[in-house]
């Protein structure tokens, strides 16, 4: 609904700010898990380097301040994405050590599944044209996004803590370019390169930087 009222780039650098929004609710009272590691300099200076790599790569050169004019609905409601993302990773975190994520990922899917078919109606007049590309659409976005993401999130998020995973989701504009240039030839600029290198080094500095217990650590992620 927000990219209706929006446009992509601002989209992605609105629902990007989960990357910030992520630590600095985990450092509230009462919302960090017990017994976790409290964020350090080093994740937020990590997210930092990681939000200023997602503006280079998802904003055009030039674009400053006026990137802030004129906030309208659909920038709330990617706002809005955001909070939500982050409340997410959050909940994940405390919810994951507790239940299986094959469980976790069925519940999550299931309850947005009823929950979409019931406001469904609200997006106006329902209809279906079943083209191939829809159907490769719906395999891609059901199968892969959400079916698996889901579950591998829900596993992942059992070894790693939110912050570090939301720092970790900053790479899928990265991927996003590489389907691009793989597919539709198109090629990254200098600007969403040096992007791509600061989300990069943000991931880096927040994984591998000493913790404040004062020992190093590497947190194991998915496939690991």
């Amino acid at each position: 609904m927000g990219l209706n009222h929006t446009t992509a780039s601002k989209a992605a650098f609105i629902t990007g700010l989960v990357v910030v929004i992520v630590p600095l609710l985990s450092a509230l009272p009462g919302v960090a898990l017990p017994g976790s590691l409290k964020p350090t300099i080093d994740t937020y200076a990590g997210a930092l380097l990681a939000f200023v790599g997602l503006v280079l790569l998802t904003t055009p050169a030039g674009s400053g301040a006026g990137l802030f004019s004129g906030i309208g609905l659909g920038e709330w409601l990617c706002l809005g994405c955001a909070v939500a993302f982050a409340a997410h990773l959050l909940m994940l975190a405390r919810a994951a050590p507790r239940v299986s994520a094959r469980r976790l990922g069925t519940l999550q899917i299931g309850f947005a599944a009823l929950v979409m078919l019931v406001t469904l109606p609200l997006g106006g007049r329902m209809h279906f044209h079943g083209t191939a590309m829809v159907w490769i659409a719906l395999g891609v976005t059901a199968v892969l996004a959400t079916a698996a993401a889901f579950t591998i999130q829900s596993w992942a998020q059992q070894h790693m803590p939110a912050s570090h995973t939301a720092l970790i989701f900053t790479l899928e504009p990265v991927f996003a370019w590489l389907t691009s240039l793989f597919f539709f030839g198109e090629r990254l600029g200098g600007r969403a390169l040096l992007g791509a290198g600061f989300i990069l080094g943000g991931i880096i500095l927040a994984e591998l930087r000493p913790t404040s217990r004062g020992r190093s650590q590497l947190l194991p992620i998915a496939g690991a």
